[in-house]
């Protein structure tokens, strides 16, 4: 089976490459590259491009933001897990809903949580909770994920919008 299924991944990427160094040759992708990684790089062959965004996307960091300490909901208008909640607490990552719905958080507090919603909902396609902008508890809470990027630069400090960790 395991064989099977590696035989099968190294045939689909091999398809993938013609399609990912064709992209990679577009004129608008090379200006792109050239205004964000300079001429030398975008003019690259696209064989090397896709060798390099492999190389790359092979260590890449997820990474997200969240508190060295608990939150004191009357200084903070954003709920957050801490490291002790993620270390003691919930098995999963919580996403800033979850988070506020387990602290008791008031929602309707700040105006951003429709704002917030709206955007989800709309852009993201996330199911609508069955009060705009409030999570009636953990399970509809539940429904949204947690925001995360990638740490591109291999910065090691925390986001000031989402956390210091």
């Amino acid at each position: 089976l395991i064989a099977g299924l590696s035989a099968s991944a190294r045939r689909l990427s091999h398809e993938a490459s013609s399609a990912l160094e064709e992209q990679l040759d577009r004129a608008e992708v090379r200006a792109a590259v050239e205004a964000c990684a300079g001429t030398e790089i975008a003019r690259l062959p696209a064989a090397t491009l896709a060798r390099r965004v492999r190389r790359e996307a092979a260590v890449s960091e997820v990474i997200t933001g969240f508190r060295a300490v608990a939150s004191t909901w009357k200084n903070w208008t954003a709920p957050s897990m801490s490291i002790n909640e993620g270390m003691h607490g919930e098995p999963f990552f919580e996403n800033t809903w979850q988070a506020g719905v387990r602290h008791g958080y008031n929602f309707s507090s700040f105006q951003w949580w429709g704002i917030m919603d709206d955007i989800e909902t709309s852009l993201y396609g996330a199911k609508p909770f069955g009060r705009r902008g409030e999570p009636k508890d953990m399970l509809e809470a539940g429904e949204r994920a947690p925001y995360f990027a990638v740490n591109l630069r291999r910065v090691d400090a925390g986001s000031p919008l989402y956390g210091d960790v």
